[in-house]
């Protein structure tokens, strides 16, 4: 059979079942299987792989497709996950279809995917023996400078029950495998269930708060740390400047010093793909927050659905603040920083601090961009609450050799962003009601893109141009030779994630946002989102929006003839909210509905207004979007 002949044949296989009538008293009738046997249709299944990765190439683009990780299998080992009931000769088979099949999309596409692979949990080579013998099999190519068709060699290793057993597990694991199969250090590794606890269905209490947010922050940075005093220093030794091992103790207060212009202080780490987290799920239970997920779902209650008769029930959806955490961890790009931290006194049994550092430059990517230096903070005790008398570690954070972009200047604005509401406690503290009513949904929606940004300084040339008192210290501020030296203090309350911000000036305001859309939520609400990739105007070409954007202004007015009223929070004032995510929740108080409107008026409908603003206050063109109509207004032309 050939490769066309086989992709119509699996469609006229399913259009045949979805098309016969069906007894709603009888079970669906299923299509009949097309491959049976995996080792004599292994050249079937190449076909199929083949034309599926092309067909998502056609319809979602290259570019697109790239940036993806296609995985061969999940825990081919497992039973539940074993449809075909492999033999190790029969994965094999399969396997190296999937590769071919793989390979020719690329040429096809002519673009390169990585795929990875087996994705299993490696428990013993008499217990797992598929997964142990595919890095059998590709490790005796590598050894002979051949690719068995894997870019990155994928595993599972969670905690048990804590942060610190997902690097422990994960180093433990390494160690094994490339003592056995030693030439796959040429290849890199890939964590991508590096969950804190097995079992997404079970019920904890932590899974709903901060808890499990900055239990995932941990985990990264443990693991950064633990591969760092694996390898120890970079190819050409250790910097001068590098951070030293041993404590430091002054003013007893933690002190973290951070080196952001030396490359060398870098340890040479083996590759790493990736460490990700399997929350892929919505919630089963009416406890809605404490399974092993990124949302929080509700049904909207029955009294609220107006509109159209026969709706169907509206579907709420909340983040909680374990995705808020991974949005925090991907502010950190660019170099990663060395950090050296003490602890005076030591901090109590059981607290964990974890400190993640990261230096974005200007780059190609986005011209005229200034410097970001970021400083990740979790400071937790894992699973337990804190109690009202929980201590609060009291920082001093040095940023040395901060580049100075040319023509920005000599002066730096430093800010300290704090998540510290959780969505569950809100609803615990309202009753855990099954149908929180419109207004518990607004407190409810509010924490989880908004972080609480307190207050700033500005710094220009050794002095301080402006600050708010009590909250943060800027100690000092040193200019030269194009770099400047930061010293900020500032205090984390237990039970909370911070992130600590420099920046210095940018040469242009930011892009203009892309893909404005708004999503129907139920009567009188609606969900507006857009790209964070930005669409080029004053801000130049399409590209990766500024990384000094934190907040976006969202405006609305009912009809073209009104003036735009700003809807989202003020966006250049002390004590903002940042907006993390590029979305933006509308759920106009039912008791602003003019006198003598028709029943069942929606106060949504109008044109919006997005434009993206940065730290500085600077506003990029906005975008319109009229709603409902899918056709922008004439101001957006």
């Amino acid at each position: 059979m050939g490769c066309v002949t086989a992709v119509e044949a699996v469609g006229e296989a399913v259009e045949g079942a979805l098309g016969r009538s069906v007894d709603p008293r009888r079970r669906p009738p299923q299509p009949r299987p097309l491959i049976t046997n995996i080792t004599a249709q292994a050249d079937l299944w190449r076909c199929l792989v083949g034309s599926t990765v092309a067909h998502l190439g056609d319809r979602y683009g290259s570019d697109v497709i790239k940036t993806w990780r296609f995985e061969t299998w999940n825990e081919p080992d497992l039973r539940q996950y074993d449809t075909f009931n492999w033999t190790v000769d029969g994965y094999m088979a399969y396997f190296n279809a999937t590769v071919q099949g793989l390979r020719d999309a690329e040429k096809r596409l002519n673009v390169s995917l990585r795929l990875g692979g087996p994705a299993g949990t490696f428990k013993s080579p008499r217990k797992h023996p598929i997964c142990w013998h595919v890095l059998d099999h590709c490790d005796r190519l590598t050894a002979r400078n051949q690719s068995c068709g894997l870019d990155f060699i994928s595993f599972h290793r969670k905690g048990n029950g804590s942060s610190e057993g997902v690097a422990n597990g994960t180093m433990t694991l390494l160690g094994q495998i490339l003592r056995r199969f030693p030439h796959l250090q040429r290849l890199p590794f890939a964590n991508d269930e590096a969950d804190p606890l097995t079992g997404w269905w079970r019920l904890r209490g932590w899974r709903g708060d901060l808890r499990y947010a900055n239990m995932i922050i941990h985990a990264v940075v443990d693991l950064q740390n633990q591969w760092r005093r694996h390898q120890g220093c970079g190819a050409h030794g250790c910097h001068p400047r590098c951070p030293g091992p041993g404590p430091r103790s002054r003013d007893g207060v933690l002190h973290v010093d951070v080196v952001a212009h030396h490359a060398d202080c870098l340890p040479r780490l083996p590759p790493l793909e990736l460490l990700s987290n399997d929350n892929g799920f919505l919630e089963t239970t009416a406890s809605h927050f404490t399974q092993r997920t990124l949302l929080a779902s509700f049904h909207l209650p029955a009294s609220e659905s107006r509109g159209s008769r026969g709706a169907p029930p509206a579907f709420h959806m909340f983040r909680k603040p374990a995705m808020t955490a991974m949005a925090l961890l991907a502010f950190m790009e660019g170099s990663q920083l060395p950090v050296r931290t003490d602890i005076q006194p030591p901090v109590e049994a059981g607290l964990r601090l974890s400190v993640l550092a990261a230096l974005s430059a200007s780059s190609a990517d986005v011209e005229g961009e200034g410097a970001v230096a970021s400083l990740l903070v979790a400071f937790s005790n894992e699973t337990q609450r804190a109690d009202g008398q929980a201590p609060a570690a009291a920082f001093t954070v040095h940023v040395a050799d901060l580049p100075l972009g040319p023509g920005t200047g000599d002066v730096v604005l430093a800010r300290v962003w704090a998540l510290r509401t959780s969505p569950a406690d809100l609803w615990l503290a309202a009753g855990a009601p099954q149908r929180p009513p419109a207004s518990l949904r607004r407190d409810i929606f509010l924490p989880t893109y908004r972080g609480k940004a307190l207050p700033f300084a500005y710094l220009s040339g050794g002095s301080l141009v402006s600050q708010v008192p009590r909250l943060e210290q800027a100690r000092e501020f040193r200019v030269g030779n194009g770099s400047a030296d930061v010293t900020l203090e500032f205090t984390v309350p237990l039970a909370t994630n911070s992130m600590v911000q420099i920046f210095t000036p940018p040469a242009k305001p930011p892009r203009k946002v892309s893909g404005l859309r708004a999503r129907n939520v139920t009567y009188n609400e609606v969900l507006l989102v857009w790209s964070d990739v930005g669409a080029g105007g004053a801000g130049g070409a399409d590209g990766a929006q500024s990384r000094h954007v934190t907040a976006y202004e969202v405006g609305f007015r009912p009809s073209p003839a009104a003036p735009f009223r700003v809807i989202s929070p003020a966006s250049a004032a002390v004590g903002q909210p940042w907006m993390l995510f590029p979305a933006f929740h509308y759920a106009p108080e039912p008791g602003a509905v003019p006198p003598g409107s028709a029943p069942g008026l929606e106060l949504t409908r109008g044109e919006y207004r997005v434009a993206a603003v940065n730290v500085w206050g600077q506003s990029g063109p906005p975008s319109f979007l009229a709603y409902p109509s899918a056709a922008a207004s004439p101001a957006s032309a």
